[in-house]
């Protein structure tokens, strides 16, 4: 398989974004995409949601700025060498992104895992600025070299390979948030106007048990609260064990880890298999197995992380609940033969929302395993 060297700017046009005055509320509405490096996740492929959007105003205004489906966006400031993205349509983006457009020469998907893979080279290109932020400049990005394949066919098979896996991988997502929304459904339909009868303590018990530093090698998972995902039960990321440095406890799976930090986040996720995480998190689980479900869907619902929410403490640098408080939390406590018949119903789901999010991982992991193995031509997919 031929490889040759180009710039960047041989992929195709460089566009980049800006940002309307915020000061006048009209360029801002609901009537395009308008994308900044805040949106992206680093473990999507795509970013089919945003902060903000722009107003009919602003996307005439910038339409020589807009940026087709399927392009590649980059940051170049603020955040440069951890986050990409694909355009999923028409969008815009702000001033801290450089959109690749890549012309007939060149796969679009390709491009993408291209540049994803050359992420961590990206960051040896970042000049700074005064104010100390991140930054390549528009010039010194078009002018980065960076190696190809010179086939469209291969790259373009290439891309398929690769794209399978994210395919497959947003497919999971979808599904974790359908399921989300059933189980909360049915959460509601049974206990949405019941009257309070009882306080959190009564149900779950604080399961985390703190551990040293120096234990930390008897477990393969660190999950901080920095990876638990907004208003989702699946936590697909997680961070190496050497990372664990202080104030760690452990949990072990079907614990539910809550996020006391900042608890507004909304970030209440399945333990997924045993691990540790710091003390960022509250560990609960429930008193009697039949009411597993049930604690799960209750820690999730918005009125337990509204009251959490007000009930936190103001810390030095952010508000953040303890269990001493938490388990304050009034709530309807159901009966036995209640909680049997939720769990009967909403426990498949639960499980079935956790097995999604380990096939997520294994696929995740197996692309990123395969894709330095392409780029280079190691792998030959003639």
């Amino acid at each position: 398989m031929e490889m040759k060297t180009v710039y960047i700017r041989d992929l195709g046009d460089i566009i980049t974004g800006s940002t309307p005055t915020k000061k006048n509320p009209d360029n801002y509405g609901d009537f395009a995409l308008w994308i900044k490096p805040t949106d992206m996740d680093e473990n999507n492929k795509y970013t089919r949601e945003t902060e903000e959007m722009f107003s009919e105003r602003s996307a005439e205004a910038c339409r020589s700025r807009l940026v087709p489906k399927d392009s590649i966006l980059v940051p170049c400031i603020g955040t440069v060498g951890t986050k990409l993205t694909m355009s999923p349509i028409d969008c815009f983006t702000n001033q801290s992104v450089n959109a690749i457009v890549p012309n007939e020469d060149y796969d679009n998907h390709y491009i993408y895992y291209l540049i994803r893979n050359f992420l961590p080279a990206l960051k040896g290109f970042n000049k700074g600025t005064a104010s100390g932020r991140e930054y390549i400049a528009k010039s010194a990005f078009e002018n980065i070299e960076i190696n190809v394949h010179a086939d469209l066919a291969i790259q373009q098979k290439i891309g398929k390979i690769l794209s399978a896996y994210d395919d497959l991988i947003e497919n999971c997502r979808r599904q974790i948030a359908l399921l989300e929304e059933a189980v909360m459904r049915i959460f509601y339909h049974f206990f949405g106007c019941k009257k309070q009868n009882a306080i959190l303590e009564n149900l779950a018990d604080n399961v985390g048990r703190g551990i040293r530093r120096k234990q930390r090698d008897n477990f393969t998972y660190y999950t901080p609260i920095d990876c638990l995902p907004k208003k989702s039960l699946a936590y697909t990321q997680t961070k190496p064990i050497f990372e664990a440095q202080s104030s760690l406890q452990s949990y072990k799976a079907t614990d539910i880890i809550f996020g006391a930090m900042r608890v507004y986040f909304h970030k209440v996720c399945i333990a997924q298999k045993s691990g540790i995480t710091r003390t960022t998190c509250i560990i609960l689980n429930a008193k009697e197995l039949n009411y597993w479900a049930y604690l799960v869907s209750l820690m999730f619902s918005s009125a337990t992380i509204n009251w959490a929410s007000q009930n936190s403490k103001e810390g030095t640098t952010m508000p953040y609940i303890t269990w001493d408080i938490l388990k304050q939390l009034p709530i309807y406590l159901p009966s036995i033969s209640e909680a049997e018949k939720y769990n009967a119903l909403a426990s498949p789901y639960l499980k079935t929302i956790v097995n999604l999010a380990k096939t997520i991982v294994n696929a995740a992991e197996a692309r990123d395993r395969l894709l330095p193995k392409l780029m280079s031509g190691e792998i030959n997919v003639e």
